[in-house]
């Protein structure tokens, strides 16, 4: 089981080795329920990273560039807040471009990313630029129309993802536990002829 991490062109994959196969039961189950059951346990997992990602996010209140910004600046970025943290989200395999060949190879995944189309400035209606790979490797810093030498990089994407690891199995088996006895006791019903 994998799940996808993803930074401008930058990817790291995550396995979790061993998070299926100790879940006791699961082999039991039709093809559709596990596929079912390993697509909760991925949705869990990613959650815990983008959460993790989110604390670390930088932001203009904590660092206080929000207070130096000019009144066009701040009348051009009226109502977004936090975009980095904001913009953060999961894109299920089924809705990769290529998820009927996934599909067909039985993967079952989750790309964490930045959509910048979510993180909308209220006024314009323009989405904000995708700058989180300059904050995360860093640049050349120009404020103002003057350049003023390099901006430092702040790593909090893969600091986030790093920081979730450590949790990443046991979010995984809890999930898969639960799942799998959901699973059953709804196959136990429908068995005695109740309800789905």
């Amino acid at each position: 089981m994998a799940i996808v991490t993803k930074i401008g062109s930058q990817a790291a994959r995550i396995e979790i080795q061993g998070a299926i196969e100790l879940i006791k039961g699961l082999d039991t189950m039709t093809e559709s329920l596990q596929r079912s059951i390993r697509r909760k346990i991925i949705n869990a997992v990613s959650t815990e990273i983008i959460k993790q990602i989110r604390q670390r996010a930088p932001r203009s209140r904590r660092t206080g560039t929000q207070d130096k910004w000019s009144r066009t600046t701040r009348e051009r970025r009226a109502g977004v807040r936090d975009a980095l943290a904001r913009s953060l989200d999961k894109n299920p395999s089924s809705k990769w471009r290529k998820a009927a060949k996934a599909r067909k190879n039985g993967i079952i995944g989750v790309t964490v990313r930045h959509l910048y189309a979510d993180a909308m400035n209220k006024r314009s209606g323009k989405p904000i630029a995708p700058h989180s790979h300059l904050v995360e490797h860093g640049h050349r810093g120009v404020f103002w129309g003057k350049s003023t030498g390099t901006v430092g990089p702040n790593p909090y994407f893969w600091l986030g993802v790093r920081a979730a690891l450590p949790q990443l199995k046991s979010i995984a088996l809890n999930k898969g536990r639960a799942a799998l006895e959901t699973a059953r006791n709804k196959a136990n019903t429908i068995a005695r002829g109740g309800r789905k």
